[in-house]
């Protein structure tokens, strides 16, 4: 019935594996006194003592015992097709764990999904803890078993009981177990998981040391039972998993940095699950690795070729899930299909929609899907419960779902939910952060209802097209964005609301794209389109229209339209709307020069923006405010702003790498040179780093700065510096060091008067770049007097460096000019 018993190391050594001797986090116990010990993996495979004064008491008690007396080991012949002959990666955590939990724990279950490695890693616990089982570890393995009859046989044959029991089995093998300190594994259970409930029920009430490991797809719900849940394995782990199954069956491969992003890419496409995993490996043979990738669509038709000694369900993917699919009563096998068509998981709403032409209790068929390991569980960005189909799974079945022709009421469904979820947007101003949120965890459901809609002429295309295009931007994913977008905006007929979202967001593509005039004629559309809708759908897209104007740099048409915006917004009387339109003014403001509008203006919004939530439009307007004094000079008020939302936004914001900057100006304006560059070299590090965009506008403008400096200061080493800010990659330590690092508050208000001539002569020959040889030559004065002269300058001015002192001497004179 393919059963076996694992023997103690003792008699059946195991197979020694790579990486052996790794150490393990998780203690052993003495045999003799049980204090605990930490081990390795090399300790575990033989007895152990805490000290030697336990192993020569344990071997003169083992010496005064008769032969009689001596324990029989258990033998059995086949014990050794469990030792396994391949290397075991991985799972390290997994196994201290279950050494752990045996220790407080009579019954534990291995929980997971096909593929996910539960078997080995039972084995792998088997035979590490055998010295913990005086009477042996015992394997039965059940995937062969169809009859429920036969479950408590097999376990009597392994434990070589059969021939000491009288009447039924199920009776008489609690009696042979009583006395015994043993670890049964059932393996597979999931099949037989009301027969394996009650026998391990009744072995557990009546043997008092027996232990019992698990291994299912499905929990078998007893009292105690502690669940432990084998999910992916670790990236690394994975992917050193596939490299050395890669390497077995293709010896001349070479894997190098050119091709790890493949490997990693054939991982995650298959959940970094074992099996899947090893038979992607198989295939390095005869495909390389970007082929494999480019064809795991058909993952089935690849991942065929299983070990031969392997368990038919695990002979190919497909195998492994069709034996969980065949499990399932018929209300699980239709809701598994359904769910196939939401490839970014779902939450019970959206489980309802794609199934509501079905009376199906799904919250119920939900926990029960998830309990036999066809579903993974996360959280959503709100707490609440969110399901995902392991990839594979889904992909198999899609393969049903349109075997059964179930497919198009399923995707239609789905495009309805996702039309509903996605109204509000033409609705309001700008979205609330819980339906940001709630479209950004939809928004690859929300690719596969655009992908589905495409060439259909269907009105709810641009909608949706517009939400994903939102989506995507506010990550700062542009590409094929506008592509999306111009393909909706060709339905004919569909409602004004919704094709003014999708020509807004069009709008909006185009201009980040720098395709200005598609830009101004996509935004004069949506302005005209708009004028038969709501007031804030309106201003959604004159605020569009304006910003194309600006892009365009025809400043007073932006101002035009933003001021109009504002004066709409104003009607409604929503502060938070009248903040952010009035924030889009000021900013307009600063780049046409027209400080004074833009001061105005932030004096009115600034208060409202306190009634704002998100702390990233919040960092914005400070980031705004800032750059307004920047252009004024009022330095003191700039790193004021700055430093604000430094402080209270989040290091990881999109605003971030903005305001670090703005505080790099403000220190190149105020004579900390050094730590400018540094900060303006962190900030371009951290965006890139995001593959954040940049807006234009505020581009130029630091990079004028910059190479203004650069010519005030043909010798300063301004590359050197920025490289060193480059070096910087988190964003904590970035910020750290812009709010940190104290100002020289009271240097813009010092002027040249502030020292004396001879001071002054010294610190602007030093600002032209000349020597302390050549100034005192140019002076008729002693090199020691220039010294001591640049040391009183310092010392008036609160400056570090002679760099500093020649910074802001070139800053006064401009100033001056």
């Amino acid at each position: 019935m393919g059963s076996a018993a694992l023997a103690s190391p003792r008699e059946s050594p195991a197979a020694t594996r790579e990486g052996s001797t790794r150490a393990v986090s998780s203690a052993l116990t003495c045999v003799l006194c049980s204090v605990e010990i930490p081990c390795t993996r090399r300790s575990r495979l033989k007895r152990i003592y805490c000290s030697n004064a336990c192993r020569q008491k344990a071997y003169r008690q083992r010496a005064r015992l008769t032969s009689d007396e001596r324990p029989e080991p258990i033998r059995v012949p086949n014990a050794a097709r469990w030792q396994a002959l391949d290397s075991f990666i991985g799972r390290d955590e997994e196994l201290a764990t279950l050494n752990r939990y045996f220790r407080q724990h009579r019954l534990i279950t291995l929980f997971g999904p096909a593929g996910a490695g539960k078997t080995r890693a039972a084995t792998e616990f088997a035979t590490s803890a055998a010295q913990m089982f005086p009477d042996g570890v015992h394997l039965i393995e059940l995937s062969k078993i169809t009859d429920p009859d036969l479950v408590a046989q097999a376990v009597a044959l392994t434990v070589r009981a059969a021939d000491r029991l009288d009447n039924t089995v199920s009776d008489s093998l609690p009696q042979v177990l009583h006395d015994k300190n043993a670890l049964l594994i059932l393996d597979n259970c999931e099949h037989l998981v009301d027969t394996c409930s009650e026998l391990v029920d009744t072995l557990l009430h009546h043997c008092p040391q027996i232990r019992i490991l698990t291994t299912s797809r499905e929990t078998l719900r007893l009292p105690g039972e502690k669940v432990f849940s084998i999910g992916p394995l670790a990236v690394e782990d994975a992917m050193q998993l596939f490299t050395d199954r890669a390497l077995n069956a293709a010896p001349a491969l070479t894997l190098h940095d050119g091709n790890r992003e493949f490997v990693k890419s054939i991982c995650d496409r298959l959940d970094r699950l074992p099996l899947a995993i090893e038979l992607g490996a198989r295939l390095v043979r005869l495909f390389p690795l970007d082929y494999i990738v480019d064809r795991l669509n058909n993952r089935f038709d690849l991942l065929t070729s299983g070990a031969r000694s392997a368990d038919a369900k695990h002979h190919s993917l497909y195998a492994a899930i069709d034996w969980s699919y065949s499990l399932l009563n018929d209300n699980e096998q239709v809701l598994l299909r359904r769910l196939s068509v939401l490839p970014g998981g779902f939450d019970v709403e959206l489980a309802t929609a794609v199934s509501a032409d079905l009376e199906l209790p799904v919250i119920e068929l939900i926990s029960s899907l998830e309990s036999k390991s066809l579903l993974a569980t996360a959280p959503d960005a709100s707490g609440l419960p969110r399901f995902r189909q392991w990839e594979s799974v889904r992909a198999y079945a899609h393969e049903r779902l349109i075997e059964f022709g179930e497919l198009p009421d399923a995707v239609e469904h789905l495009v309805s939910a996702l039309t509903a979820i996605a109204a509000p947007l033409t609705e309001c101003f700008t979205p609330s952060r819980k339906l940001v949120d709630r479209l950004l965890a939809e928004q690859d459901n929300l690719q596969k209802a655009v992908d589905h809609l495409r060439g259909r002429n269907d009105g709810r295309e641009p909608l949706l097209a517009g939400a994903l295009a939102r989506c995507r931007t506010s990550q700062g994913v542009v590409a094929k964005v506008h592509e999306l977008l111009e393909a909706s905006l060709r339905v004919k007929n569909a409602p004004p609301p919704h094709r003014v979202v999708a020509l807004n967001e069009a709008t909006w593509s185009a201009a980040w794209q720098g395709n200005r005039k598609r830009a101004l004629e996509l935004g004069q559309q949506s302005a005209e389109v708009a004028k038969q809708v709501n007031l804030l759908l309106r201003c959604q897209a004159l605020t569009g229209l304006a910003y194309a104007y600006q892009e365009l740099e025809d400043y007073q048409n932006a101002l035009i339209r933003f001021a109009e915006c504002l004066d709409l917004i104003r009607l409604v009387g929503d502060p938070q709307s009248i903040a952010l339109c009035g924030h889009n003014l000021a900013w307009s403001s600063i780049l046409a020069d027209d400080l004074d509008t833009g001061e105005e203006t932030l004096a009115e919004i600034l208060p409202l923006y306190e009634s704002i939530p998100e702390l990233s439009k919040r960092a914005s307007l400070w980031h705004t405010a800032g750059a307004l004094y920047l252009r004024r000079g009022d330095y003191s008020n700039a790193r004021r702003y700055f430093t604000t939302g430094l402080t209270k936004a989040d290091p990881t914001s999109v605003q971030t790498p903005y305001l670090i900057e703005g505080s790099g100006l403000v220190g190149l304006r105020t004579g900390r040179v050094e730590h400018g560059l540094r900060l303006l070299g962190a900030a371009e590090r951290l965006r890139r780093a995001n593959d954040a965009m940049c807006d234009v506008n505020w581009a130029k403008y630091v990079e004028a700065e910059l190479a203004a400096f650069r010519s005030r200061m043909p010798s300063f080493d301004v590359d050197h510096h920025l490289d060193q800010g480059r070096r910087l990659s988190d964003a904590h330590t970035v910020v750290d060091l812009a709010v940190r690092q104290r100002p020289p508050s009271e240097a813009p208000q010092i002027t040249l008067g502030s020292i004396t001539e001879r001071e002054q002569q010294v610190a602007t020959l030093v600002a032209h770049g000349k020597t302390n040889v050549e100034i005192a030559r140019q002076l008729r004065i002693s090199e020691r007097t220039v010294e001591s002269h640049l040391d009183h300058v310092r010392t008036k001015l609160s400056l570090r460096s002679r760099a500093h002192v020649a910074a802001w001497v070139t800053q006064q004179l401009s100033a001056a000019r």
